[in-house]
C-alpha cells in the first residue's frame, strides 16, 4: 500500500573522504619545520601560545584560539615564536566539496560552541586512531586503534563535516593577507608599518610629504 509520506533527499554541503593524520601537541616555544605541501586539506588550531605560519607568499601570527586551513597544493609550515610552548591542533582530511574554496585564505577566531565541538572531534579522533610516530606526526601514517569506539571514524567525520558546516555560515573570517607580517631587524611587524618603513628607507635623502605618506 502506497503511503503519503515526503521524503526529503538531505543536500550534503561537505563530504570528507578520508581523515590522513589527526593529533593534539605541545610544540616548544622554538620548534621549526622546513614546510610542506600535499594534496589534501589541513586545518590548524592553536589552543595556546602564538605560531608564525606562512602560507605560501602570507606570513602571520596564528594566535591562541585561532584557526586557519591549508589548500591541496600549498606550501606552508609552522614555527614557534620562542615566547610560548604551544598547543596546537591538527587535521588533515580529503574533501572534494566545491563549497572548501569558502575557507582558502582565512583565518577565524573560535568561538566558546566552536571549541566545545572541536574538543569533540578531537576526543573521539584520539580515541580512534594513533599516529604510528607520535614523535613525528607531520606527513606519516595513521593507524586506527584496536580499542577505537562503535562508529569511531564515521563520528570524527560526522563532526568535522558538522564543524565545516558552522564554520562556512560565519561572516567574519579574516583575511590571511590582511594578517601579514614581516621581520625587520629581528622584530615581527605588521605588513602595514613594513610599507611605512620601506617608504621611510626609501626617501631618506628626499623631503616626504603629506600628500606622499
Amino acid at each position: 500500500m502506497k503511503d503519503n509520506f515526503t521524503r526529503i533527499a538531505i543536500e550534503e554541503s561537505f563530504r570528507v573522504e578520508a581523515i590522513i593524520t589527526l593529533f593534539y601537541m605541545e610544540l616548544s616555544k622554538s620548534f621549526t619545520h622546513e614546510g610542506e605541501s600535499h594534496d589534501f586539506w589541513e586545518m590548524v588550531y592553536i589552543d595556546k601560545g602564538d605560531m608564525i605560519c606562512t602560507a605560501d607568499k602570507n606570513r602571520f601570527i596564528l594566535k591562541s584560539g585561532e584557526m586557519t586551513f591549508h589548500k591541496p597544493g600549498e606550501f606552508h609550515n609552522l614555527s614557534g615564536d620562542n615566547t610560548i610552548s604551544p598547543n596546537v591542533s591538527i587535521i588533515t582530511f580529503e574533501c572534494k566539496s566545491p563549497l572548501m574554496s569558502f575557507f582558502d585564505g582565512k583565518i577565524f577566531k573560535l568561538t566558546a560552541e566552536e571549541k566545545s565541538l572541536l574538543s569533540l572531534l578531537f576526543t573521539e579522533g584520539l580515541a580512534t586512531f594513533r599516529l604510528e610516530n607520535e614523535s613525528d606526526p607531520l606527513l606519516q601514517n595513521m593507524v586506527e586503534l584496536d580499542t577505537a569506539p562503535l562508529g569511531g571514524g564515521q563520528t570524527v567525520r560526522n563532526l568535522l563535516e558538522i564543524f565545516l558546516i558552522r564554520l562556512a555560515r560565519r561572516t567574519d573570517a579574516v583575511s590571511k593577507k590582511t594578517r601579514r607580517s614581516f621581520v625587520i631587524d629581528g622584530v615581527d611587524i605588521p605588513y602595514e608599518v613594513k610599507e611605512i618603513v620601506d617608504l621611510l628607507r626609501a626617501s631618506v635623502y628626499s623631503r616626504l610629504t603629506i600628500t606622499d605618506i
